[in-house]
């Protein structure tokens, strides 16, 4: 349950490492699976609001979505929540960006939509890309001289080494 890896994670925190770490939660809904495999995204977003809201700061929290009705939900209801657009369609950043009605404060494309042009474009709206998911250190090279803000990777040890060169913003050992 979402409320055990946070207990687990705070505990490590306080325990260990002494640092904190923001949570990226992503809420996967489709049309075809509302009321059938998960609830509207309004009741769905306003439970993981609830949870949320009793173990963290809402400002160490990104919720991240494929389901722009979600971002839109929380853009309107919880507006001080960082959101992050998860992308996996060819239409153009102006395009998605459009249909989402606002711009978020973070843009996830799959890694092989990502062009120079693209990364342009997102930092002049003054929007983070941190494409998804960079597994090959070849990739993340290419990505990093595309200037990106980060990776989501399923292999995080092969991306430290481009830490101190990506746009990473850490929030420091406390």
């Amino acid at each position: 349950m979402l409320s055990d890896v946070i207990v687990a994670v705070e505990n490590h925190i306080k325990n260990f490492t002494r640092y904190e770490v923001d949570y990226s939660i992503e809420i996967k809904s489709m049309p075809q699976g509302d009321n059938k495999f998960h609830p509207k995204p309004e009741a769905f977003s306003d439970l993981v609001f609830n949870l949320i809201d009793q173990y963290l700061p809402l400002d160490r929290v990104v919720i991240q979505s494929f389901d722009f009705r979600v971002l839109k939900y929380w853009h309107e209801k919880y507006p001080t929540v960082r959101l992050a657009a998860l992308v996996e369609n060819k239409k153009s950043v102006s395009e998605n960006l459009a249909e989402l009605g606002f711009f978020p404060s973070i843009y996830s494309p799959n890694l092989k939509l990502v062009s120079k042009e693209y990364v342009k474009e997102l930092h002049s709206k003054k929007v983070r890309i941190i494409p998804w998911t960079v597994n090959e250190s070849g990739d993340m090279l290419s990505l990093k001289g595309m200037d990106v803000d980060g990776f989501i990777t399923d292999y995080p040890g092969r991306a430290t080494k481009f830490k101190n060169t990506l746009n990473i913003q850490s929030k420091g050992r406390k």
